[in-house]
């Protein structure tokens, strides 16, 4: 991290659990073994989970989120907002990041390349919510990359 990272102290906290949550996970197993031992983690921490379903695609969001409480990291956990069109609800839109301390927003992935994220809708969000930082990790990837999201 450089000089000009900012938030460095909070980052580097974020930076430390999500190595913990990488080394921690293995890769190898299905993921219904992820899903069961995850599970049952937030239910004895006592932290709301998504549907079993849909926690499938998000076992590193729930360790991350499990490990910053841990460590005394204050994150606010995936947000679900309701879109309406003409005051008809067409939907949600289901948000699958933290915002970290209020101030940096953290975008936990599993995906084989992170070049199909598009960043500017990333940035896009970040503004709306008036945060300047992003930190993106992709526990896909084989090495530790930490993506610093500047908006």
């Amino acid at each position: 991290m450089t000089d000009r990272l900012l938030y460095r102290e909070l980052t580097s906290r974020i930076i430390r659990a999500y190595y913990a949550v990488y080394n921690g996970l293995s890769r190898n197993y299905p993921e219904f073994i992820y899903e069961n031992g995850v599970v049952r983690l937030l239910r004895k921490e006592m932290i709301p989970c998504a549907y079993q379903r849909e926690l499938r695609h998000r076992i590193y969001a729930n360790a991350c989120y499990r490990e910053f409480r841990l460590r005394g990291i204050a994150a606010e956990p995936r947000r679900e907002i309701q879109v309406v069109f003409q005051g008809e609800p067409l939907g949600e839109l289901k948000f699958g990041h933290f915002v970290v301390d209020g101030t940096v927003m953290f975008f936990p992935v599993a995906i084989q390349s992170v070049e199909d994220i598009n960043v500017n809708n990333l940035k896009d969000w970040m503004r709306y919510c008036g945060i300047r930082l992003g930190v993106m990790t992709n526990f896909y990837d084989t090495k530790i990359r930490p993506i610093f999201i500047v908006a």
